[in-house]
C-alpha cells in the first residue's frame, strides 16, 4: 500500500466504477438495511433504550506526536492533593500511609508526573521523602514480569503457550481427583497458568484457625517458612483441584511458582538471572532484583514497625509469584517498552530497542475471562478493570501486589497509550480504587489532548475536483468521515452511509500507521447490538481491485482506491 499513498503505484484504469461501486461495494449495506426494516424485532424493541453504543477504537499516536505535557498540570496538583492525603490518612483511604509514590507515563519521554510522599524508612524517626527511584517490594507485580519472560520465550519460538506444563517439567504431576472422588483428565498449559485457569490451588496450603478465633492465629505480621520447589509440587500431587481447567478463574500463587519453574527450565537459565538478562538489563531497570542489592540499599522502602521485617524477606522458589524488588521509575520503563508496540521505548540509553514485538504485546494485552459484574476480566496475568471515562469506556490492564507493609499496583491502557504505577508502604487500603481514581481523571485531560493530534493531522476538506470530496471530522474521540460525494453523488444521502448515530461513518485504524476502514453503512439493527454489526462487516466487498472500505491517509493526501480517487487537504 505504500506506492497507492506515495503515488508510485497507477491504479488500474477508471471502468465502469458506479455499477461496481453500487453493485458491489454496497450491496452488503443495502442488505443490511433491507434487514433492518423488514426485522420482526424492530417493533417489539423500538421502545428499548439505545444502551450499547459502539465506539470506533482508538488510532495509536503518541509514539509519533508529542503531547503538551502542561495540560496536565491542573491534574497533577489535584494528585499531590490526593496523595497527600494518603499519607495523612485523611481522605477515606484507610489509616496513613507510611509512603506513596506515582508515575504516570506516555510511550516515550519524560513522565507526565512521577512523584513521592511519606518516607523511605518508616521505621526510623528522621528519613528523606521517596521519588521514582525508591525501591518498594513488587509483591505479585513479580507475576507480570514472569509473564512477560514467557512471552518473549514464545516470541523467540521456544515454547507454545498452550503446551502441557508436564511435558516440559517432569515433577509437575497435578491432581486428577475431586474433593467428592469426581475425576477428569487434566492437561495443565501454560496459558492456564497464566490466566488463573489452570484450577489449582491458591497457595501452598496453610493450616489455620477456622473459625477465626482472635489471637489464636495472629501471624499476619510474620513471613511464613518458605515453601521449596518439593514442597510445591507435592502438594500439587496430593490436594485436589479448585476448578477444572478453563473453569472458572481461581487466583493461584502457586501457579506463577510453576511458570516461573517452566521459564527456568525452557531458558536453561536459572529463573532470576533469565529475567535480569531478558527483561532488567535490556530495559535499564537497575533497581529490579529479587534481592536488596548493596549498593542501592538507600532507596529501599521500609515500611513501619511491626513491618519492617518484610522490606528484606526473601522468597525463595516463590519468586515468580511475588519476590521482586523494583522502582516506579524502572515499572514506568517496562509500561513504555509495552505502549511502544514494537516502536521506540524510553530506557536508559538512547540505542535500546523494544524487547515486545507488536505481535507479542498484541496477544498478551486482550483478555481471557470476563467476569458477570460488567467491570474485571482476567487476562495472561491482567486484572483488567473497564470504567466510563465520558462516554466512552477505558480498559486498565492492570497488576496489583499485597505482602505485609506494600501495596503495590500497575497499569496500562493500550487505547490511550498511557499508564501508571502506584507504590504504597503501610497499610492503607483501597488503593485500587485510588489507582482508578487517577487514570480516569488523567484520561480525561489525555482525550483532550489526543482529539486536537487527530485534528490537527487529519481533520478537514479533501479535494480531487469539483464533483468529488471527502470531509473528516473528530467524532466521538475518533475520526470519521462526515460527508463523501463521488462524481457529484452524495453517498450519505444515496446510500445511507451514516451509522444511525448521525451523519458520519466512523473511520477504524488498521494498525498500519496511514490505513483505515470505512464504517460504511451499518445501522443499529436492535438496542443490543452494540458492535456486533462493525465487526461482522469490515471488509465486505471489493471494487477494483480494492476494499471499498479502504481509506489511506498520510500529510494532507487521502488515497481512496476502490473509486481510483486522490484527495488533498484544503
Amino acid at each position: 500500500m505504500k506506492g497507492l499513498i506515495d503515488g508510485e503505484q497507477r491504479l488500474p484504469q477508471r471502468r465502469a466504477w458506479k455499477s461496481d461501486l453500487i453493485l458491489g461495494a454496497f450491496a452488503v449495506v443495502l442488505v443490511l438495511n433491507l434487514l433492518y426494516h423488514g426485522n420482526p424485532l424492530k417493533s417489539a424493541l423500538e421502545d428499548e433504550p439505545k444502551i450499547f453504543t459502539c465506539h470506533a477504537p482508538q488510532p495509536h499516536l503518541l509514539n509519533k506526536h508529542e503531547i503538551d505535557r502542561t495540560v496536565f498540570d491542573s491534574d497533577i496538583k489535584w494528585a499531590k492533593k490526593l496523595l497527600k492525603g494518603v499519607v495523612k490518612g485523611d481522605n477515606g483511604y484507610g489509616d496513613p500511609a507510611d509512603s506513596v509514590t506515582l508515575s504516570i507515563f506516555l510511550p516515550q519521554g519524560e513522565p507526565i508526573v512521577e512523584i513521592g510522599f511519606g518516607k523511605v524508612r518508616a521505621n526510623e524517626s528522621e528519613s528523606r521523602v521517596p521519588d521514582g527511584d525508591s525501591i518498594y517490594r513488587m509483591a505479585s507485580i513479580s507475576k507480570m514480569f514472569t509473564t512477560a519472560e514467557i512471552m518473549l520465550l514464545k516470541q523467540q519460538g521456544h515454547l507454545d503457550l498452550d503446551q502441557d506444563v508436564s511435558t516440559i517439567l517432569s515433577d509437575f504431576k497435578p491432581s486428577t481427583a475431586g474433593w467428592t472422588g469426581y475425576e477428569e483428565q487434566r492437561i495443565v498449559t501454560v496459558r492456564q497458568l497464566l490466566s488463573h485457569t489452570s484450577g489449582i490451588l491458591r497457595d501452598p496450603m496453610y493450616e489455620t484457625v477456622w473459625p477465626p478465633i482472635p489471637g489464636a492465629d495472629d501471624n499476619s505480621t510474620k513471613p511464613e517458612p518458605l515453601n521449596t520447589r518439593a514442597d510445591m509440587m507435592a502438594k500439587l500431587h496430593n490436594i485436589p483441584p479448585v476448578m477444572p481447567g478453563f473453569g472458572i478463574p481461581v487466583y493461584s500463587n502457586i501457579g506463577f511458582s510453576v511458570a516461573g519453574f517452566v521459564a527456568q527450565e525452557i531458558g536453561q537459565t536459572k529463573y532470576e538471572e533469565l529475567l535480569d538478562r531478558d527483561i532488567f538489563k535490556p530495559l535499564g531497570m537497575e533497581s529490579a532484583s529479587f534481592k536488596r542489592q548493596p549498593n542501592l540499599l538507600d532507596h529501599v522502602i521500609v515500611p513501619s514497625e511491626p513491618l519492617s521485617i518484610w522490606a528484606d524477606t526473601e522468597m525463595g522458589d516463590s519468586n515468580p509469584a511475588g519476590g521482586l524488588y523494583c522502582s516506579a521509575a524502572d515499572l514506568r520503563r517496562f509500561g513504555q517498552d509495552l505502549l511502544g508496540f514494537g516502536k521506540s521505548a524510553n530506557a536508559r540509553t538512547d540505542s535500546q530497542q523494544p524487547i515486545f514485538t507488536k505481535l507479542t504485546t498484541r496477544e498478551w494485552l486482550r483478555p481471557v475471562h470476563v467476569f458477570d459484574d460488567n467491570l474485571v476480566s482476567i487476562g495472561l496475568n491482567w486484572e483488567i478493570y473497564t470504567v466510563p471515562v465520558g462516554a466512552r469506556r477505558m480498559s486498565i490492564y492492570s497488576k496489583g501486589g499485597t505482602l505485609p507493609g506494600f501495596h503495590t499496583l500497575f497499569g496500562i491502557d493500550p487505547e490511550r497509550e498511557f499508564g501508571y504505577a502506584l507504590l504504597i508502604s503501610g497499610e492503607p487500603s483501597s488503593n485500587t480504587d485510588l489507582a482508578i481514581r487517577i487514570m480516569r481523571r488523567f484520561a480525561k485531560t489525555l482525550d483532550k489532548a489526543r482529539q486536537k493530534i487527530l485534528s490537527k493531522e487529519f481533520a478537514g476538506v479533501y479535494i480531487h475536483d469539483a464533483d468529488n470530496m471527502i470531509k473528516l471530522d473528530v467524532v466521538d474521540g475518533g475520526m470519521a468521515v462526515t460527508k463523501a460525494v463521488i462524481e457529484g453523488r452524495d453517498l450519505f444521502e444515496e446510500l445511507h452511509l451514516g451509522q444511525g448515530e448521525g451523519d458520519y461513518a466512523a473511520l477504524w485504524p488498521t494498525g498500519e500507521e496511514t490505513a483505515w476502514r470505512v464504517a460504511i453503512g451499518r445501522p443499529p439493527a436492535h438496542p443490543y447490538q452494540g458492535c456486533m454489526f462493525k465487526f461482522a462487516s469490515i471488509d465486505p466487498a471489493f471494487a477494483k481491485g480494492f476494499p471499498v472500505d479502504l481509506m489511506i491517509i498520510d500529510s494532507g493526501k487521502l488515497v481512496y482506491p476502490s473509486v481510483n480517487r486522490t484527495f488533498f487537504r484544503q
